[in-house]
């Protein structure tokens, strides 16, 4: 006889489970949207990403706008938008933040996240600042 009604609660849903009617709630995030490059004069700017390692294991992000000469493929430059440290206790995936939208403004070209940040790239310094 279970004495603990959680217990009682866990072996149903256990035995769900094993039976294919009921699946486990996880953590796990789908693929980010794409987001457009965008080209003026030649290059093209795209937003990239890099996963933070030690000892072979994530430890975080980081996000960038790439610039690339349009004819050769040759990489420009690369300025870092963002870092994210993650949370250990936490899923990684979760944690990731990407980039939405990627537009080209008369200040710069603009990021917006999936948190809603948005980003200025100057083109020239290649300085990102934080919109307000």
């Amino acid at each position: 006889m279970l004495t603990n009604p959680l217990s009682g609660i866990t072996l149903l849903f256990s035995a769900l489970i094993c039976l294919g009617m009921a699946t486990p709630v996880l953590a796990k995030r789908g693929e980010p949207k794409p987001v457009k490059p965008v080209s003026l004069d030649g290059t093209e700017y795209r937003l990239a990403y890099e996963q933070l390692q030690k000892d072979k294991n994530p430890i975080g992000m980081k996000a960038f706008v790439v610039a690339k000469d349009e004819k050769s493929g040759k990489e420009l430059w690369k300025a870092e938008l963002y870092q994210i440290t993650y949370d250990l206790q936490l899923e990684t995936d979760i944690q990731d933040v990407y980039g939405t939208s990627l537009t080209a403004t008369d200040k710069g070209l603009l990021i917006e996240t999936e948190k809603s940040q948005k980003l200025l790239v100057d083109l020239q310094t290649h300085a990102v600042s934080v919109v307000k």
